[in-house]
């Protein structure tokens, strides 16, 4: 989930705190949504609600809003817009819990999981998690969400496809990490290889060409580097070999900016306000392309000729790839050791096994999972 350690030598923080992005957040936000109450719809939006404007001429709201009752935050606009993303192509709604195999739904997990704050070192630290399933095409979709301040801010999320459906097709994990007020900023985006092992393999391919194209395009916005030895090392068959590590040296990449038409002029941007922010942009992005990836290795499994019993053993071999590398992560991640010193070992460890990891406790010879 969390890692912390990459090649780079920068030495650049990130700034004093990310709180500026926050609050300019909030204030687009609050901005958006009184607009609305006048409006009949966000598109009647104009420049002139903004009359902040930044050197090259985009408009940015540079001023915290200290009356602002938001709570929004970059964790909470990168959550909504990758839901969005997922809601708009299944057609469903992110906001309730239903009973639909179309749509994203939001599962009920346990309450002392979805919200859990402490106090550390007189600075209050909470942790929110949601878990999704997608449409029936992903079993499991976690986002968890940490506000603490100068301590720590982070956002992880980890998409796990249904082995019905993709039984060879990749987990999409992504982190973006603001550790110590900015000096320790790190964003890693991976297309986690379970089955997909074929070096010749076209959906091997596919995937290696995203994950390089994306990897590419955001190189300079976001000082992309090569993550460390210290803990990616020995690491093949549980990240890919194009995963996307980056240390970013401008604060910038997590303001939150509004503007008319002048950026990504892609079939969404018809000229209306619309808000963007360059890490969320590369999160909606490698999102986007997985859900294409899905899509193909979809298509892909559907047309092979197999019998009942060779289908099963696919989604055996699945399950048992995810559960190794729960294994693996509940060994080797160092978040849980995080979490340990916030909210105690035993709430921590809870926590690891029911919500960040719960592949690693499963019984892959039980026959109810094949069926």
């Amino acid at each position: 989930m969390f890692t912390t350690s990459s090649r780079s030598s920068s030495s650049s923080a990130i700034g004093n705190d990310n709180s500026n992005a926050s609050n300019r957040f909030k204030t687009v936000r609050t901005l958006l949504r009184q607009s609305s109450r006048q409006r009949s719809s966000l598109s009647d939006v104009t420049t002139d609600d903004v009359d902040d404007t930044n050197e090259s001429g985009m408009d940015l709201m540079m001023t915290t809003n200290e009356e602002s009752d938001s709570t929004g935050s970059f964790e909470d606009y990168a959550e909504e817009e990758l839901i969005e993303i997922m809601r708009r192509k299944y057609h469903g709604t992110a906001t309730t819990r239903t009973t639909t195999d179309t749509g994203v739904r939001e599962e009920k997990i346990d309450k002392k999981f979805e919200r859990m704050s402490e106090t550390v070192n007189g600075v209050d630290i909470t942790t929110k998690t949601k878990v999704f399933t997608v449409a029936r095409k992903i079993s499991r979709l976690r986002m968890t969400k940490v506000d603490g301040g100068k301590i720590a801010r982070a956002m992880n999320v980890v998409i796990v496809p249904n082995e019905e459906f993709n039984p060879k097709a990749p987990m999409l994990g992504i982190d973006v990490l603001n550790f110590g007020s900015g000096k320790n900023v790190l964003i890693g985006v991976d297309y986690h290889p379970l089955l997909l092992i074929d070096g010749d393999d076209v959906l091997a391919r596919m995937q290696r060409r995203v994950q390089r194209d994306l990897a590419q395009k955001y190189a300079i916005k976001l000082n992309k580097t090569e993550p460390s030895e210290k803990f990616y090392k020995d690491t093949k068959g549980y990240f890919s070999e194009e995963m996307f590590f980056a240390r970013p040296v401008d604060q910038t990449c997590f303001d939150i900016i509004i503007t008319e038409n002048d950026y990504d002029k892609d079939k969404d941007n018809d000229g209306k306000i619309k808000s963007r922010c360059v890490v969320v942009e590369l999160m909606k992005e490698f999102l986007v392309a997985y859900l294409e990836i899905l899509d193909a290795h979809e298509r892909a499994y559907a047309i092979q000729e197999k019998t009942e019993e060779e289908r099963k053993k696919d989604k055996h071999r699945f399950l048992e790839k995810v559960s190794k590398h729960d294994k693996w992560q509940m060994q080797m991640d160092p978040s849980i050791k995080m979490f340990s010193r916030w909210y105690g070992e035993k709430l921590s460890k809870e926590y690891a096994e029911e919500i960040l990891f719960p592949g690693a406790k499963m019984k892959i010879s039980d026959e109810s999972i094949l069926t």
